[in-house]
């Protein structure tokens, strides 16, 4: 028996916006729910298009502004820390999540060099270079591949210089070198 919830515009955001917030609180089960999206997808045209703007739209959050907003009226600052622990935690599950979307075919390699761009572009901010590293993680075996078939292999130099940096902490740095001794092995880990 089928259903159409899918189809009800109202019902479908709700289910995206669900799908999406599960996916960054819950990045151990984001696999699941990234395959939940991909068949959905297959079956509701409009779906993969709200899902990509959706997205998207958390994509592009500033991290700070959004944990301003969570501690606004907050005086203790160890629940200011907690609050902005639990968004930065969201925002890696999304990077992660994103990864997944990308492994599933529901987002284009042209994306994720998208992606992978703004989150290098500001070399010190080291949330984005976390999310990187967690992201490439996530789907560095297939892009590499992907992106050699299609002559838009990723700048790994880049990476290398990164981790050589004397402006980012060594919790960075080891996390960069984690992701280029995984790339190394083949994308095999540990």
């Amino acid at each position: 028996e089928t259903t159409n919830l899918v189809e009800n515009e109202e019902v479908r955001k709700s289910i995206i916006e669900l799908l999406v917030s599960k996916a960054q609180i819950e990045p151990h089960f984001g696999p699941m729910y990234a395959q939940i999206c991909a068949i959905i997808a297959k079956q509701v045209k409009t779906f993969k298009k709200e899902l990509l703007a959706q997205c998207q739209k958390e994509f592009e959050i500033d991290t700070a502004h959004k944990i301003e907003n969570a501690t606004q009226g907050i005086t203790d600052p160890d629940e200011i820390e907690y609050h902005a622990t639990i968004i930065r935690k969201a925002y890696i599950g999304h990077m992660k999540f994103l990864g997944e979307l990308y492994l599933r075919d529901v987002v284009k390699l042209t994306i994720m060099m998208y992606c992978l761009d703004e989150l290098l572009k500001d070399e010190e901010h080291e949330e984005s270079l976390e999310c990187f590293a967690h992201l490439m993680t996530t789907m560095g075996e297939k892009l590499d591949r992907h992106a050699a078939q299609n002559n838009k292999n990723f700048n790994w130099q880049q990476v290398v210089d990164l981790r050589n940096s004397t402006k980012i902490s060594n919790r960075i740095k080891f996390l960069l070198q984690d992701l280029l001794d995984l790339r190394d092995r083949g994308w095999v880990k540990r």
